[in-house]
């Protein structure tokens, strides 16, 4: 959840601000929504095969 949030914290306010210069609003907001998922996606990916999280999940199940 945090990498997800850190990747479009400002989603709402960044979108506004580009507004105001012209740009296309709704581009903007799908694209980075969607980036965001995609990279939430593959940190999770990368992280439930890391042994940093066999090593979690082991702890836990033992303990």
């Amino acid at each position: 959840m945090a990498v997800f949030l850190g990747a479009c914290h400002a989603i709402i306010e960044d979108t506004l601000i580009f507004v105001q210069i012209g740009a296309n609003g709704w581009i903007i907001f799908i694209v980075r929504l969607v980036a965001a998922f995609i990279i939430t996606y593959i940190f999770g990916f990368v992280f439930e095969k890391s042994t940093t999280a066999k090593r979690i999940m082991n702890k836990e199940i033992a303990g």
